[in-house]
């Protein structure tokens, strides 16, 4: 009780001292506390088990509010975390900071706060991972702290190969070749004629094998929890629903859907009429974008189409859009680049390599641009056959690019006009060389 009296006290001296204040004074100095809020941003990644994390509107009304209810906080991995934060009334703030799971700034008050966070990771840490990225919209009263849980999910990627012919994973942070890492095995598997690659939220590496093994789960491209391998064996290509936690991956004539463990897989039906999958995506509701051959009496058509997983469930109509031309010849993958759905077209002539659309409001594909040659000279534009979607990066496409068994590269560009085409990789199982698939 004593220790308050004196603190009130010399409180009133230490305000006496400073002589008079005006009110204009008193208002001109509180001003800048009465705008600003301090708002504490609580950093996590999704659960590792998606199915304990409760997505009910009462969860998620909890985790708004309670800053411990997220499941995870951030790696110690991370480098650095960057925010961003817009308002109506203020445009653009950016701050920086070391890696932590909560980050403490100062932000002006008022409503609809937009929060932008991207955490990235360490130079040299195992990750498939190169960042996160999270948001939050929130109202901040003035002179008030404000906890805002941000949930984090995969942003970019590294660039993980499946050097099919070497029998090896194969994994580079860039085009240069940084941080070579290459493995045979993950976990006690063996990783054999890997034909793909996919990523969950948490940036985890799912890899299907044309083998008899099926499908690889690890944490990193070091082989951490690396999971025995689950599923169909014979695997053409997978993708991981990462909003709906929902992996995918099909045989050249069987699609399949599972939990991310595993656990529950099950066939899907009716993807007619294609009857030779190549590439499978998820697009941004859920469903499924499939590209592959048909059969047509002695003629082999290409087709892209969007699938509905869910529909065999309910009766429903499973192809719900489709596209065929004349230039779409033998797809091996798909990738959808919002607002873009890119196809790795391995048959396609001159300037059709690489194909772009876009999806209109009745399912229908709308062309939006194409480039790439097939041929076997090492050329800007031209391609060997561009095969498979590598990574997932903000700033370009990065290809498998392969047609015969001595001729194999990567391939990125920065867009459909093929800008900044920048080669790596030769042929050959020594460091920068690949062994990529080259079988149609």
């Amino acid at each position: 009780m004593k220790k308050r009296i004196y603190l009130v006290i010399l409180g009133f001296f230490i305000i006496i001292s400073l002589g008079p204040i005006s009110c204009s004074d008193s208002e001109s100095r509180m001003s800048p506390l009465l705008n600003q809020a301090t708002v504490i941003l609580s950093i996590g990644l999704p659960p590792e088990d998606p199915s304990a994390y409760n997505n009910s509107l009462g969860n998620k009304i909890r985790r708004f509010f309670v800053p411990d209810a997220i499941a995870q906080t951030a790696p110690a991995s991370f480098s650095s975390i960057l925010v961003r934060v817009s308002g109506p009334d203020f445009g653009v703030m950016e701050q920086t900071f070391g890696p932590s799971g909560t980050v403490s700034l100062s932000v002006p008050s008022g409503n609809f706060r937009q929060f932008e966070v991207i955490a990235a990771i360490a130079s040299g840490d195992p990750s498939a991972a190169l960042s996160f990225r999270g948001t939050a919209v929130a109202n901040l009263p003035a002179g008030e702290t404000v906890s805002i849980p941000v949930l984090m999910g995969l942003n970019e990627t590294k660039i993980v190969v499946p050097d099919y012919y070497n029998n090896r994973i194969v994994t580079i942070d860039s085009m240069t070749g940084a941080n070579w890492n290459a493995r045979a095995t993950l976990g006690s598997t063996s990783v054999t004629q890997p034909t793909d690659v996919s990523f969950d939220a948490r940036g985890r590496i799912y890899i299907s094998l044309n083998s008899t093994n099926g499908v690889i789960r690890a944490d990193n491209s070091n082989g951490t929890n690396a999971t025995p391998a689950f599923g169909a064996g014979g695997l053409q290509t997978i993708a991981v629903d990462r909003t709906n936690n929902i992996l995918y991956y099909a045989s050249s004539g069987a699609l399949y859907k599972n939990s991310l463990d595993g656990t529950n897989e099950q066939s899907l039906l009716n993807f007619a009429p294609i009857t030779a999958i190549y590439g499978i995506d998820v697009y941004s509701n859920g469903l499924l974008l499939i590209v592959g051959t048909g059969v047509i009496s002695t003629v082999t058509p290409s087709y892209i189409i969007l699938y509905d997983p869910n529909a065999g469930s309910r009766s429903g109509q499973t192809v719900v859009g489709q596209y065929t031309s004349a230039s779409l010849n033998t797809p091996w993958d798909v990738m959808t680049v919002p607002p873009y759905i890119y196809v790795a077209n391995l048959g396609g002539g001159a300037n059709n390599q690489i194909l772009r659309f876009s999806l209109d409001s009745n399912n229908s594909f709308i062309p939006q641009g194409n480039y790439g040659t097939f041929g076997t000279t090492a050329t800007p534009g031209i391609f060997y056959g561009a095969r498979r979607f590598l990574a997932i990066r903000n700033d370009a496409l990065i290809i498998a690019d392969s047609n015969t068994i001595s001729l194999s590269q990567l391939i990125s560009i920065s867009d459909i006009s093929g800008a900044n085409w920048t080669p790596f990789g030769t042929h050959g199982s020594l460091i920068n060389q690949f062994k990529l698939w080259a079988v149609c």
